[in-house]
């Protein structure tokens, strides 16, 4: 179990292994007046944040975000802990004698992040508002950087497609070409009448171009079905890895959590959701499906509570699920911790737990249940903070120690779909390896 005082240790021992503060750029030396940044901003256009190498560093880069704004009010960037060590938000300061507000870090080369500037919330959120999170100050807008040289499109709960900024490091894995040919395979929506759930559930299958010839295609079950549809790109990357040979045939089984809370619900262990996975999603796609019957053809996938649902079902089901991908999966979680009552973004989170906590549930099962049959990859940020990065650890060791065939990274960057889909396509490649017969022939 993982206890409140190794817990705070273990986020002691964190703060220390942070990114750097920079100094101030020099790129800003001389702007000191509104013609002077008006001019300088032009030149910006599509160009940031600015990224320069570090002398004698090969291994880090020296960002630097900039920010426009006019009046006195504060604005900050929120990139998770990799940007500050002991917040999720860093302050931006203000270039004396204009409006151009900036923020420097030293970061590792190989980092991928997504950013948002934040700022105070007035009479109501601005409309160009990635989201407005509500609090007792009046709350706080997430804008996206308009000047950004990196951007991509996410789907909120509400529908609405929104564009976020990212950046990517010079050493950090390029992905760009598995993501930039539109979808050429067969989406199609379902919804499903669960007994299990008392509910409806909608639920998407994605064919790859091509996979509709299969014989017996395998299967990934990802939860998120809209996070990994848009902003993840799993249609697309998908159509990629198959196509040259790099995975084998498999067909996308994408569940929706359809809004926050049944979310926070579902993907955490819980006995109906696995009822409904075993016994009716299972069994709707299979009638319509000609899919592979060997479990080392499926793999059971998601990020966050996606991930901890991903470790729970293969280790319920491990007659479905031969494999596992858990990002970045919330291995914190313990029963008592949440609930229709109880929010884990008030008071019960894992720091805040009592001394009798059952922190870490899902890590004591692994490590007393009979070994299951299935192969693990999972990988968590290096800055998504100690609550994260710790009890992953924690479990890449249980599973080693109990025998399992587990592969295990950490990335330099945070809680993010941006790392998320970057990782994605090297795990699918381990778990699914082509088939001879799949491989495409050279051709002389």
């Amino acid at each position: 179990m993982i206890r409140r005082a190794g817990l705070l240790a273990a986020l002691a021992l964190a703060l220390t292994t942070m990114p750097g503060r920079a100094a101030p750029p020099a790129v800003l030396a001389g702007i000191d007046m509104p013609a002077a940044a008006d001019a300088f901003w032009r030149a910006q256009a599509d160009r940031l944040p600015l990224v320069e190498p570090v002398p004698g560093k090969p291994d880090r880069m020296r960002v630097t975000f900039l920010w426009r704004q006019a009046g006195d009010g504060a604005v900050a960037l929120s990139a998770g802990f990799l940007l500050d060590e002991r917040r999720d938000v860093a302050p931006l300061e203000r270039l004396a004698g204009t409006d151009i507000h900036y923020l420097v870090r030293e970061l590792p080369a190989d980092a991928a992040f997504s950013y948002y500037f934040v700022t105070p919330a007035r009479a109501a959120p601005r409309p160009d508002a990635v989201w407005h999170d509500e609090g007792e100050d009046g709350g706080r807008d997430y804008l996206a950087d308009p000047m950004a040289r990196q951007s991509y499109e996410e789907q909120g709960e509400d529908g609405r497609i929104r564009r976020l900024s990212w950046l990517s490091g010079p050493a950090a894995a390029d992905r760009q070409a598995l993501f930039a040919a539109p979808p050429q395979g067969r989406w199609t929506d379902y919804r499903i009448d669960s007994k299990a759930l008392g509910e409806a559930r909608a639920v998407s299958v994605y064919v790859p171009r091509g996979v509709e010839r299969a014989a017996a295609p395998g299967l990934l079950l990802i939860f998120d079905r809209e996070s990994y549809r848009i902003a993840g790109r799993l249609p697309s990357m998908l159509d990629a890895l198959v196509a040259a040979g790099r995975i084998r045939p498999t067909v996308a089984l994408l569940v929706s959590p359809m809004d926050d809370a049944r979310r926070g619900r579902d993907l955490p262990p819980n006995a109906p959701f696995q009822a409904f996975i075993a016994d009716e999603l299972i069994p709707f796609v299979r009638a319509r499906y000609p899919l592979s019957a060997d479990t080392a053809d499926n793999v059971v996938a998601g990020s966050s509570y996606g991930g901890l649902a991903a470790l729970h079902s293969a280790l319920e089901h491990p007659g479905i699920f031969g494999n596992v991908i858990a990002q970045s999966a919330s291995l914190w979680w313990y029963p008592a911790c949440c609930g229709p009552d109880r929010d884990e973004a008030q008071a019960d989170l894992p720091i805040d737990a009592g001394p009798d906590a059952d922190m870490g549930w899902l890590i004591e099962r692994y490590a007393t249940a009979p070994r299951a049959d299935i192969r693990i990859d999972m990988n968590v940020g290096r800055w998504e903070g100690a609550l994260m990065l710790i009890p992953n650890r924690m479990m890449h060791h249980v599973l080693r120690a109990h025998g399992y065939d587990v592969h295990y990274s950490e990335y330099s960057g945070g809680h993010d779909i941006i790392q998320w889909r970057a990782t994605l396509p090297d795990a699918l490649e381990r778990l699914l390896p082509p088939a001879p017969s799949h491989i495409p022939k050279r051709k002389e």
